[in-house]
């Protein structure tokens, strides 16, 4: 028992010395106190303000076309997952997804006598 604690307190011991002696070769041993300059983003030009881009007719046109585009892309999207949703909802109506009795099987399981029943995979009930 004493051997013992012995040797863990020299354990301790080494590993404490072993995790400052690790830290003294990563720690940087001057600090660095100057003061930098904070670099400015502002940017001086002699012109001033930009001058602002005139569209030619033919880029107003396009733009429209594009946008209608867009539109008519977005409308049809929505469209289809309207029929999605639809369809979906039909096939919840089938007794094999709302009736309990069915228990996820397409066609509801037979009631088996006590000496028959088997365990089902795909519900996890032995019927």
């Amino acid at each position: 028992m004493r051997c013992s604690t012995i040797i863990f307190l020299i354990g301790l011991f080494l590993f404490w010395g072993g995790s400052q002696a690790l830290h003294a070769q990563t720690a940087p041993n001057s600090r660095d106190n100057t003061v930098k300059p904070a670099e400015s983003n502002v940017r001086f030009s002699s012109e001033g303000a930009r001058k602002s881009k005139k569209r030619k007719w033919w880029q107003k046109k396009n733009q429209a076309f594009e946008y209608n585009r867009k539109v008519r892309e977005y409308e049809d999207r929505v469209d289809n997952a309207v029929a999605r949703n639809q369809k979906t909802a039909k096939e919840m109506q089938k007794p094999q997804y709302s009736n309990k009795s069915y228990f996820g099987h397409k066609r509801p399981p037979k009631k088996n006598p006590v000496g028959k029943k088997k365990f089902c995979k795909e519900c996890g009930i032995v019927h």
